[in-house]
């Protein structure tokens, strides 16, 4: 389901997935932004058909600041790299935006029948999907930390500052003390992307959590769990609120009536 609350959580409109997009198949792991340069809210859904091998990121967007109102929504094809077809699905999705007019989408990428393949960012138009136009993307995956360590679960950053580009970011997937950052320069033209090792505390999994009134555990995996505190520099302006938006994201309001919505999984 998804559900549009006012700031002070009343509910003012509750929808299912597979209502509202009038699909059937297997909907999953919802993500929701409000677009603060554009002012915009966008909520993502994956979907997978493991009988016709089908596997998309829905992207849903509003027309307008007022989340009840009209959007409109794209399905992307999940399963290309590029223009190439392949054999992967999309998981563990996240979404963010920047201040050049780009919207970024990030998902693993698994193989039916096989396990983890490699990550990959896709890069869309903010000025092609936030006007029902018809719209292309941009894609990046099979990204590595070090040359030899594939990425996994890039994170897209939520930029509402100015620094002229995009971020993505990503940490060690067992452990470690780094985390990438990624830039993506020119993303409505042709985009470049950048990585760069930034030093940090370090980290690996927690352990499972608990849950009142029953057995079964939280599984917490790919979570960070501080081993150790230690202080590190950032170098430039979009670092700095790099970390705010990768370790907590946060939704930003426009004004104090300001309608949130709030994807939720049932």
């Amino acid at each position: 389901d998804f559900a549009i609350y006012n700031k002070k959580g009343d509910q003012l409109y509750r929808e299912d997935y597979n209502n509202w997009f009038d699909d059937s198949r297997f909907l999953f792991d919802p993500v929701c932004f409000y677009d603060t340069h554009s002012q915009r809210f966008v909520f993502v859904v994956l979907q997978r058909d493991d009988t016709n091998l089908t596997s998309h990121w829905i992207v849903c967007v509003s027309d307008d600041d007022d989340a009840l109102g009209r959007w409109w929504y794209y399905y992307f094809n999940a399963r290309l790299d590029g223009s190439n077809n392949t054999s992967n699905w999309a998981d563990y999705p996240s979404v963010g935006f920047d201040d050049v007019g780009a919207v970024y989408l990030t998902a693993n990428q698994f193989r039916w029948g096989g396990g983890f393949q490699y990550s990959k960012l896709r890069i869309l138009k903010k000025s092609e999907i936030y006007n029902a136009q018809s719209a292309g993307w941009y894609d990046f995956w099979n990204m590595n930390d070090d040359g030899s360590t594939k990425s996994h679960t890039l994170r897209a950053v939520k930029i509402h500052t100015f620094p002229g580009y995009g971020i993505v970011v990503n940490s060690n997937r067992v452990s470690g003390n780094y985390i990438v950052v990624w830039k993506i320069s020119n993303p409505t033209g042709t985009p470049t992307m950048t990585g760069s090792k930034v030093t940090v505390w370090s980290y690996s999994y927690p352990p499972d959590g608990d849950q009142p009134g029953t057995d079964t555990m939280i599984d917490n995996i790919d979570a960070i769990s501080p081993q150790t505190s230690r202080t590190f520099n950032l170098e430039n302006e979009a670092l700095d609120m790099l970390l705010f938006n990768f370790l907590e994201e946060f939704i930003y309001y426009k004004d104090s009536e300001q309608l949130l919505l709030r994807a939720q999984q049932v």
